[in-house]
């Protein structure tokens, strides 16, 4: 009975922490280079970003050391993929705490004061640290634990492991969406639009004719994004008649014809 009331105890005190699978975002200056981060465009741009949310114990040191010297053989297998961050948290430190942490650790990585706002999303109570592990596009939590002792190493290896077998998955799940661009220009309708289904990261020069020859319009496009777009062509007084649209991209090129009649 004893052990029971041991284990609802627990789950009442720590069990928020293990509640959240998605990240919160944040933006923070960095101590150490004064850069400024933000979390969901580190995220959105295929990374995974490990914070140790920490107030200078010695095992949030022992965490730190751990984490920056797997951060170094990602850095070799995985060049800027993977970033590490030490989130203070405690109440009152400020820059020149992190940066003593930094230094007396010797570890490679920046920091940030003020984390208790971002640390509380994951847990209210106080830990002594809690590492947690997002990446990719879809702000996913892969780990996350409110104490550090070397039995955490394997479990955190496997998941920025995870993470990084996850996000490559999804950028060649990308790359295999099939190319389509067709042009919107109905009767009555005042816009010219261009339909472009992709893998992202796209660049597309696109000119558009009169029936004359007499170019009208001419952009390059750069389109990071995924999936359908929509895009409308700004072309000012296009008078009724027939135009024809030319798109190049890499070495594909292709004239669409098309109707304008307002």
């Amino acid at each position: 009975m004893r052990n029971f009331y041991l284990i609802i105890a627990f789950y009442s005190l720590f069990g928020n922490v293990f509640s959240q699978t998605v990240a919160q975002d944040w933006t923070h200056t960095d101590c150490i280079t004064n850069y400024q981060s933000n979390l969901f465009s580190l995220l959105d741009s295929q990374k995974v970003v490990i914070m140790e949310f920490e107030m200078g114990c010695s095992s949030c040191n022992a965490a730190a050391k751990f984490l920056d010297s797997i951060k170094q053989i990602y850095d070799v297998s995985h060049p800027s993929q993977v970033r590490f961050f030490a989130m203070d948290y405690w109440p009152g430190h400020t820059c020149t705490n992190v940066q003593n942490f930094v230094n007396s650790n010797g570890i490679s990585f920046g920091g940030f004061s003020g984390c208790a706002a971002d640390k509380n999303y994951y847990a209210s109570s106080s830990p002594m640290p809690m590492i947690v592990i997002t990446g990719g596009a879809g702000h996913q939590v892969y780990y996350k634990n409110l104490f550090y002792d070397s039995t955490q190493n394997v479990p955190i290896v496997a998941a920025i492991n995870l993470a990084l077998s996850d996000i490559a998955a999804t950028i060649q799940a990308s790359l295999n969406i099939p190319f389509s661009l067709h042009v919107s220009a109905y009767p009555l309708q005042q816009d010219v639009f261009l339909i472009v289904n992709s893998g992202g990261n796209l660049k597309m020069d696109v000119e558009v004719f009169n029936l004359t020859g007499q170019k009208v319009f001419d952009h390059n496009f750069s389109l990071t994004e995924k999936g359908q777009q929509k895009i409308k062509l700004n072309i000012p007084e296009m008078a009724d008649g027939v135009y024809f649209l030319r798109y190049k991209k890499e070495s594909e090129a292709k004239t669409i014809k098309f109707i304008v009649q307002k």
